[in-house]
């Protein structure tokens, strides 16, 4: 069971290839957040101990960092631990994201942590499942489908049509599943780090001489 999940983490090690794209993703959210700070459209309780305030330092500093790795582009690709700014802002916007939109959607607090839950033991299913994925293809197979794809099915149909109707409890449903999906990206994001837990899973189950370096290896696939 270990090595069936190394093995999963190495798949998502082959899809989580930092880029340009990623650093634009990450500037994006940033920008976001900084504008619904400004807004005021945030829980209450973030305002108590200025925590408002430094959440707005934070996310201009960081985006400011992330217009200088983009500028100098050239150079910061090369560093070995390049793209941890992007994993620090990504991880803090998951911290905070569930009370911003929860909050512009009416929903309360016990049911935040409820869908925070949920969307816990979500990822903790497809983990699973992906470990299983390998040793039990022909069960597995068709349940993580209906999983997976059931899953994006709703966050396609609830999100519009909440959108359309303004319906907050449709909008709150597709924000669910949204993040239920982010979080096979999200959670697991550190790996695009060239960290020694990375280059041992490429070494493990890899193609024996391919990159080491998350860089080399999108423009490597990009070609």
């Amino acid at each position: 069971m270990k090595q069936a999940f190394r093995k999963a983490q190495y798949q998502i090690v082959t899809v989580l290839i930092y880029n340009k794209g990623e650093n634009s993703i990450a500037m994006l959210f940033d920008f976001i957040v900084i504008l619904t700070i400004l807004s005021r459209k945030i829980p209450s309780f973030l305002y108590q101990y200025n925590i408002a305030k430094c959440l707005l330092y934070f996310y201009t500093v960081n985006l400011a960092l992330l217009l200088i790795c983009r500028v100098f582009w050239n150079c910061y690709s090369r560093f070995r631990y390049v793209g941890i700014v992007e994993v620090f802002s990504n991880y803090l916007t998951m911290c905070i994201a569930p009370f911003f939109i929860g909050s512009e959607l009416g929903i309360s607090m016990k049911n935040i942590i409820v869908s925070i839950i949920a969307i816990i033991i979500y990822y903790i299913i497809s983990m699973i499942l992906s470990s299983w994925y390998g040793n039990r293809k022909e069960i597995i197979n068709k349940i993580s489908h209906y999983i997976f794809y059931g899953v994006g099915i709703v966050t396609l149909i609830t999100i519009p049509i909440g959108y359309f109707l303004n319906n907050n409890m449709l909008m709150g449903l597709g924000a669910i599943t949204f993040a239920m999906m982010g979080t096979l990206k999200y959670i697991p994001y550190w790996l695009i780090l060239d960290t020694t837990y990375r280059r041992n899973l490429i070494k493990e189950f890899g193609p024996i001489g391919i990159e080491k370096s998350a860089i080399f290896a999108s423009k490597k696939k990009s070609k």
